[in-house]
């Protein structure tokens, strides 16, 4: 597998600003969708040790971090626009050759690739953080129903 990680970049002869812009702010997310899952595998480790402090602080941290996703996907769509911009002025100009992303293109494909894994481990993680927290509800909402409806 190929390391994709920061300081990855290789300078290469078929340099384009914008593909590298696009590979440093997918780059950018992949990292900051990592540092969400750790702080959900975090909050699961809260959630079955009943740290109920534990769990709110994580949900403010979460939060913060949802925020700095929201960010970096926002850059790299940004950073996306702005090289659709410039393959369609390629095309207009019939400038665009079937070389056009270069060795990058497999690079590409693996951030990618990384991105779709994480956001499914996410989703796993939170459905599963979710079903925990309710397991761990239900039996204080029935004392809490019987204090009330007795």
């Amino acid at each position: 597998m190929m390391y994709i990680g920061p300081n990855s970049r290789n300078p290469a002869p078929d340099e384009n600003p914008h593909l590298d812009e696009l590979i440093d702010a997918l780059r950018g997310e992949m990292l900051q969708y990592s540092g969400l899952l750790v702080m959900l595998r975090e909050q699961e480790k809260h959630i079955l040790g009943q740290q109920p402090a534990d769990i709110v602080a994580s949900a403010g941290q979460m939060s913060e971090q949802l925020t700095r996703v929201a960010n970096a996907r926002n850059q790299r769509e940004k950073c996306m626009q702005s090289y659709i911009s410039e393959l369609d002025e390629a095309l207009l100009k019939r400038q665009l050759s079937s070389q056009a992303l270069g060795n990058r293109r497999r690079l590409l494909t693996e951030l990618i690739a990384q991105i779709n894994n994480l956001l499914h481990e996410i989703q796993d993680h939170l459905k599963r953080n979710h079903d925990l927290l309710v397991d761990t509800l239900i039996p204080h909402q029935k004392i809490l129903d019987r204090i009330l409806w007795n």
